[in-house]
């Protein structure tokens, strides 16, 4: 299985002091609706693990289709464990990240660790989608602001772009009428084909989860170009750390 996750187009853009400080007011304007809508600060803050059940559809340049099925934990920006299913639901590979180390182990095969570049790329997955509970974006260290209104998916749509020192930027849009996520934008770095390219993710069909609102279906997209369909049949949101022994050596 390869990866998925979850999109955003980062231009920064140097402005003078008057507009960033307005852009910032801006932003923490649609951040603090949005985390609202989705559940309120209490109860998103609780959240420190993450378990997802998926399965889905993987498109490659040809258009030739890939099921998918996996299960993922994630525990705050820097630990998750991947463990790919067939359609037996027997495990075929498994992937463990534990802050700077990260190993795959593919069915019978020996385990091996990743690559300096294929941890980097697994490491900003996992910030992404921490990102995306919103909540850890009102800590110290990161900076935002908005971005131009927009239409996505024939909705009108407002942004605020994410900058944090020891990541990429990643651009998070929101329903301007339901002020839900409903898309992210980054630059992606293709490990496997060895460029980076535009990614976008699309969010719909959210649900009630422990009080907040979660999308349960999500569309991925490399430079225009669908490469995932991907539907959660099972989350969980942990108020406890998960077991350390999810994220070691496989």
């Amino acid at each position: 299985m390869r990866r998925i996750l979850f999109g955003a187009v980062v231009l920064a853009v140097s402005l003078g002091s008057v507009a960033t400080a307005d852009e910032q007011d801006d932003a923490k304007a649609i951040l603090d609706e949005a985390i609202k809508v989705q559940g309120g600060e209490a109860a998103l803050g609780k959240v420190v693990g993450l378990y997802f059940k998926v399965r889905g559809t993987a498109y490659d340049e040809d258009n030739q289709r890939t099921r998918l099925s996996f299960e993922w934990f994630i525990q705050g920006y820097d630990k998750e464990r991947t463990v790919s299913l067939d359609g037996d639901n027997k495990v075929t590979e498994v992937e463990a990240i534990n802050g700077k180390e990260g190993w795959t182990k593919d069915g019978d095969q020996a385990t091996e660790k990743l690559s300096k570049d294929q941890l980097e790329s697994r490491r900003e997955e996992i910030y992404l989608n921490w990102v995306t509970m919103l909540v850890p974006l009102k800590a110290k260290g990161f900076r935002l602001s908005s971005l131009a209104e927009t239409s996505i998916a024939g909705r009108k749509a407002v942004g605020i772009l994410v900058v944090q020192d020891k990541h990429d930027p990643v651009s998070l849009y929101f329903d301007k009428e339901t002020h839900l996520l409903i898309e992210y934008e980054r630059k992606y770095n293709n490990v496997a084909v060895g460029k980076v390219v535009d990614e976008e993710c699309k969010y719909s069909d959210y649900r009630n989860v422990r009080e907040t609102k979660q999308p349960f279906k999500m569309e991925v997209f490399w430079e225009g170009k669908k490469v995932y369909d991907l539907r959660i049949s099972e989350m969980k949101l942990h108020e406890k750390p998960l077991d350390d022994s999810l994220f070691s050596k496989p």
